[in-house]
């Protein structure tokens, strides 16, 4: 079989000979549908630099950084998203990312060390 590389590097090939919006989101979700997200990523942001009103496009780039771990770029995007008018199930996802950004600063916040009082 083709590598996870050599494949994500044929599609990036692709879109960019193809060079329109629809050709990076398409190749974009292919490899987001392979669990390549770091080069999903790529592609769908070259889609919505292009075509900045692809609701879809936004949409799929924000899931792409939510399995990246990036949940404050996954949310913006849903937001952007939803502005756009796309018809995938984008309110759960933005519930989601904000309730797992609130629980990552909680978890910090308890980590934090304690301020020191000097009485003063």
């Amino acid at each position: 079989g083709v590598s996870d590389q050599d494949y994500a590097q044929a599609a990036i090939n692709v879109a960019n000979d193809l060079g329109s919006a629809a050709a990076f989101y398409e190749h974009g979700e292919q490899l987001y549908a392979r669990d390549l997200f770091s080069a999903a990523v790529t592609l769908l942001t070259k889609a919505v630099e292009l075509q900045p009103l692809y609701a879809d496009a936004w949409y799929v780039l924000g899931k792409s950084y939510q399995q990246l771990d990036q949940y404050q770029l996954a949310l913006k995007h849903f937001i952007r998203a939803r502005e756009l008018g796309t018809r995938r199930n984008v309110a759960q996802r933005i519930m989601a990312m904000r309730s797992k950004i609130e629980s990552l600063d909680r978890a910090n916040r308890s980590r934090a060390p304690a301020p020191v009082l000097d009485g003063s």
